[in-house]
């Protein structure tokens, strides 16, 4: 299972986590290319090594989650794949009534939760499957909220599912993580300084703890620029200041890890512009002209 795990995942260009959230929730992005024959000659391959295995495990199941990401990843988010449909059909995605679209939305979410439900029933349910069930959840509602008047992002499920998945994986810092990227994607900065800050101080893992306080990081900034106070879930206040403070105090722990290097010096000098420190803008041009090549050259070099 571990061989065939590599294998996906190498096929499957850079290496993206099975608990990233990137893909699945690029709403417009355009999709990935389509599935080289190479892929999906490995992916038939591996489901046929899948499909001889009588006794399956989780090990195998993750593997066969791989497969679908994989898939998914080929055909884009829901909203991809649902005007990549209509445009098959000989329709414009932007010119379908608004129950047409939703439909469309609903029909790809469902195809997907059956391979979910189908990959729980046979290997048994593990905590990538129920992260990935819960980004799909995520994915539908914030799709769905493109279509309506008020713009109001429905969470009950997802928050469901997550109490659900918590009890079945207490304490998985994977978990936490995910919740609290969640509460930051819907403005809920105490609950997610609460969920980074919980792994920050309790995973014995290093490589996630510095994960878990680059997330911190950002969301303590972008708390303090877009609120002037944070409540915290056991009722303790945050202001402003303090959010940039800890921000900062943060950072410092983390100038030495080179797996985190990048991240750090962009939230760095977003840090001390919002603490009024004075930045090296020199520097910050130099690099900018010599990937981009000036100004004048931004859509060329990025397009």
């Amino acid at each position: 299972a571990a061989a065939w795990a590599v294998l996906v995942a190498l096929t499957d260009g850079p290496f993206e986590s099975m608990t990233s959230f990137g893909w699945n929730t690029e709403l417009i992005g355009g999709a990935s290319p389509l599935m080289e024959d190479a892929k999906k000659d490995l992916i038939k391959r591996c489901r046929h090594w899948l499909d001889g295995i009588v006794q399956p495990g989780i090990a195998e199941g993750r593997v066969a989650l791989q497969c679908l990401e994989c898939e998914w990843r080929a055909q884009g988010s829901l909203v991809r794949a649902s005007a990549v449909e209509a445009a098959s059909q000989g329709n414009e995605w932007e010119r379908l009534k608004t129950d047409d679209k939703r439909n469309s939305l609903r029909h790809h979410y469902q195809q997907r939760l059956g391979k979910l439900k189908h990959t729980e029933k046979r290997y048994g349910n593990f905590l990538e499957l129920a992260l990935a069930r819960i980004r799909l959840e995520e994915q539908l509602e914030s799709s769905l909220t493109l279509f309506r008047n008020d713009g109001v992002v429905e969470t009950a499920k997802a928050i469901s599912l997550f109490q659900e998945a918590a009890e079945r994986f207490p304490n998985s810092p994977l978990l936490e993580i995910e919740r609290a990227r969640f509460y930051r994607r819907i403005w809920s900065y105490g609950e997610a300084i609460a969920g980074f800050t919980f792994v920050v101080e309790r995973t014995r893992d290093a490589a996630e703890r510095r994960d878990a306080a680059i997330e911190l990081i950002e969301t303590l900034t972008t708390a303090s620029i877009h609120t002037s106070s944070v409540h915290l879930p056991d009722g303790t206040r945050l202001e402003k200041q303090a959010l940039i403070n800890r921000a900062r105090d943060l950072l410092e722990r983390l100038f030495n890890f080179p797996d985190v290097s990048k991240e750090v010096a962009i939230l760095r000098d977003q840090v001390d512009l919002e603490l009024g420190l004075e930045i090296n803008w020199t520097k910050n041009d130099n690099a900018y002209n010599s990937v981009i090549g000036g100004s004048e050259s931004f859509c060329s070099t990025v397009v």
